[in-house]
């Protein structure tokens, strides 16, 4: 997975207008979402299936390590249902996670240290949403 992806927050995007609407309706999730460039340990919209049925919420990207030493923010797809931090998460926990774009890098000439950013979009409609498939965590006490 990338290490950063984007929402382009355009007015004239239904799907990312109705997002933001439900969002909205939770004044303070609301203000802790981030759009634009969204980097691991930021807040962002979710859509997450609840008892009520399909609605946005804002969550931290990222599961906090054990010990807390940063975060994990990707796994091995053919892994994460037998790795202890991400098993129970897979298995009931699903979510998608809607952005405009995400980078990917590559690195510089040989010796070099430097990064070249790139970002990919939709090729049918650039500034259209897609949808990352996600997990997430409840990190409360007892909890994972």
């Amino acid at each position: 997975m990338c290490g950063r992806y984007y929402i382009a927050a355009e007015d004239n995007d239904e799907e990312i207008a109705r997002i933001i609407a439900i969002l909205n309706k939770d004044p303070v999730a609301a203000a802790q979402v981030r759009h634009g460039e969204i980097f691991p340990s930021q807040m962002a919209p979710v859509i997450v299936n609840t008892p009520e049925g399909w609605t946005v919420k804002a969550m931290k990207w990222g599961f906090p390590r054990i010990g807390g030493g940063g975060l994990v923010i990707n796994s091995r797809s053919e892994k994460a249902d037998v790795t202890n931090m991400f098993r129970r998460a897979v298995r009931e926990r699903r979510c998608l996670i809607p952005m405009t774009g995400f980078y990917e890098w590559r690195r510089g000439p040989s010796g070099s240290k430097s990064k070249e950013k790139f970002a990919f979009q939709r090729a049918d409609d650039p500034e259209g949403m897609m949808y990352l498939a996600g997990m997430w965590g409840s990190f409360g006490k007892g909890e994972d």
